[in-house]
Order: C-alpha cells, then structure tokens, then sequence
C-alpha cells in the first residue's frame, strides 16, 4: 500500500454503487469529478486535478462558514469509487502528495525576494504566524547560498487589524527592504508600523497586493503557513527547507548574509528563541 490517508477535517468514503450513478468511458475530465455526488453534494467547484498511480489528486474551492471560497483538495480512486477528504501521504518517500503546479509563472509576483540562485523555493508568510517567525529565525544564522533564490508571498492569513497593518508597512517599503523589515517585526518586535498612517488610495494598493496574493494562494491550495514550494510544484515543510539549503554546509558556518536580518540586534530573550 503506497498511499495512506490523512483527513484534515473528515474523511468520507463515499460508496458510488453501480447503479447509483453511471461514468461514461474515455478521458476522465473535470466534469467527470463535478458528477460525484461527494462533490456534488457539497458544492466544490474543482479547478485542477492530477493523475498519480491508483488515484486522481484534486483541488477545488468551497464556501466556509464566513462566506468566503477555500481552497479544498481531495483525492479519488481511479475507479472513481471512491472519494478521500484528506492529506495523501506517500509511504515510501513519508511526504505529501500534491497536485503538482510549476511556480516559475509566479515568480515576478512575489511580494520579495532574497538571492538571485537557479535553485528556487517559494514562500507564503504571515508576519504574525510563529512558525513563519521560526523559520526566519532559522535562515538569518548562515549565508543564503549563491545558488538559491527564496521568493515571498506576503499572507497575512488570519485578517486579524495588526496583522494587515503590518503587510502594509513592509509592503510600503522598496522591495529591497521588504525582508530586513518584515524580520524586524517578526524577531524584534519592532513596532514602527504603529506609527506609520497610510492614506486610502496607499491603503487600497496594499489590499489590491494583498488580494492577489490570496488568489494565487487559492490556485495553489495554500491553507496555512509558512507554505513552502520548489519551481517544480512539490511542497516542503520549513525543516524540509532548511535541511535542503545547507545540506552540504558544515555545521559551523554562521555567517550572516548581507541581504538578512542582523540577529544581533536581538534581545537576549529573542536571541535565545532564534538559536533553538
């Protein structure tokens, strides 16, 4: 058994008995997907799907409780028999299975990046996730390597007053500043940004970067962060990623790169969180 299934909210085997309802043969499509009545029933619209051995993966969006779209994804058996509202995990490599979406296209709607390297990673944030604050903690201890570019999407998930106006802060920054700034808040606790007024028609241009952030999340079935990609599609936790980045740099090597934030300018509290 290759794939195992983890169910995020609930997992539903729905029973699709010959009889109940018919699958015409040839191409399965995304129509194929919206006749299911676990699909249908629960009023998901499917964006993409993919084809991994034995099951389609799929994602698609549904409406919360709050009246707003999510994004959704699911798996079905190849005989469309059977639908799984969960987490695919592959048991031989221990990782999540996706559907699969190259990056490369959004790579110019990062809010910013750091390094300019061939070997991408993509990341969703949000200032105020404590996982997002751990990771930064992380990548500021060693020099970024020349051959990797880390991209950011600003997401601030959770809507929360604070949290929106900080994304307006760093995003009212020049693109360079952007992280420096946004590590700022996240491992000083710098709170400039109460202090920072934005007229409506900034305000409305910052909401407008916002919104399009959270389209491409919804595209990518992004549902927390920090949500991290490769330019080919494949997710990655932010230990994953860091595991990656210096996998061949000796464990001593600490030096801080220009482009991050200076974790000397820590407190001795922060500064003992950053070095766990």
């Amino acid at each position: 058994m290759r794939y195992r299934f983890l169910a995020s909210w609930v997992c539903l085997l729905w029973h699709c008995l010959g009889g109940q309802i018919a699958f015409a043969e040839g191409a399965v499509t995304v129509e194929t997907f919206k006749a299911l009545p676990s699909i249908r029933e629960n009023d998901i619209q499917i964006t993409e799907y993919q084809e991994v051995e034995g099951l389609y993966l799929v994602n698609g969006l549904r409406l919360n409780q709050r009246g707003k779209m999510v994004p959704v994804s699911f798996s079905v058996s190849s005989d469309l028999r059977y639908t799984f509202l969960g987490k695919v995990i592959d048991n031989q490599s221990g990782k999540g299975v996706y559907v699969r979406k190259p990056l490369t296209t959004y790579t110019d709607q990062a809010s910013f990046s750091q390094g300019d390297g061939s070997e991408a990673y993509y990341i969703f944030t949000d200032i105020e996730c404590a996982w997002c604050t751990k990771l930064e903690a992380e990548l500021i201890k060693r020099s970024l390597p020349e051959t990797v570019s880390l991209h950011y999407f600003l997401y601030p998930l959770q809507q929360t007053e604070s949290g929106i106006d900080k994304s307006y802060f760093v995003l009212a920054q020049n693109r360079s500043q952007r992280l420096d700034v946004m590590r700022r808040i996240m491992l000083n606790k710098d709170k400039e940004y109460q202090h920072k007024t934005f007229e409506e028609s900034e305000r409305r241009t910052f909401d407008s970067q916002n919104a399009q952030v959270t389209e491409i999340a919804k595209e990518l079935s992004v549902r927390g962060t920090p949500t991290i990609f490769d330019k080919e599609g494949n997710r990655y936790t932010y230990k994953q990623l860091l595991a990656m980045l210096w996998k061949d740099t000796p464990e001593n090597d600490k030096t801080s790169n220009s482009n991050t934030f200076n974790s000397k300018t820590l407190n001795s509290k922060e500064r003992s969180v950053a070095e766990k």
